[in-house]
């Protein structure tokens, strides 16, 4: 099947499509395959164009989406060791004071 004939075949059925969703009469269908007919070329640009706009913002919408997450992940991670690091400054300030209580504890009971 060529070209033509498969561009024709993809009008029939789009004009069968329409003539289950729609109430048309003969002239209208006949008026819409000459459309389809003598514009097929432009149709086909257009359609083309349409799904290479919608790739584009796809793929930007994915790539903002893979960034936020990314961000995340990163903010995450910050946090994770501010966290890490408060915890163990605590850890030695709790260790510091244990200490001093031992120290004055053995000052208290040697003497």
């Amino acid at each position: 099947m060529g070209k033509a004939a498969r561009r024709q075949l993809f009008f029939r059925e789009i004009i069968k499509l329409t003539i289950t969703t729609m109430a048309l009469d003969k002239k209208e269908l006949e008026r819409i395959e000459y459309v389809f007919n003598e514009r097929s070329d432009e149709l086909a640009k257009a359609i083309a164009l349409a799904f290479e706009r919608m790739e584009e913002r796809l793929t930007a919408t994915e790539s903002r989406v893979y960034q936020l997450i990314g961000n995340g992940v990163t903010d995450m991670n910050v946090a994770q060791r501010e966290t890490e690091k408060k915890f163990a400054a605590l850890g030695m300030e709790i260790t510091g004071q244990i200490s001093d209580v031992n120290n004055r504890l053995t000052e208290l009971l040697s003497g």
